[in-house]
């Protein structure tokens, strides 16, 4: 049950560190996407770029989707008007 690269079980303690470390850069890409977004919105209140119910939609675009679309954000900016805010 060995091979040229050792015990099994050393295989699998490999595989197990990589699955390891895949999740802490998940956790840490996460984080700092959200960290980017809540710079990036905290921003725009700042700035007055937008009025509070588009920062809002665009706070709840970016956290529930992970693969946002252009269509997403015209939606947002377009709202009820034919013009892009």
């Amino acid at each position: 049950m060995t091979n040229d690269n050792g015990h099994w079980f050393t295989q699998w303690a490999k595989v197990a560190d990589a699955s390891r470390l895949w999740e802490s850069y998940n956790t840490t890409m996460t984080s700092l996407k959200q960290t980017i977004v809540d710079k990036f919105l905290a921003n725009l209140i700042a700035q007055k770029s937008l009025d509070a119910s588009k920062v809002e939609a665009l706070r709840k675009l970016l956290a529930e989707n992970p693969k946002v679309k252009a269509d997403d954000f015209v939606k947002i900016f377009t709202g009820d008007e034919s013009d892009v805010a």
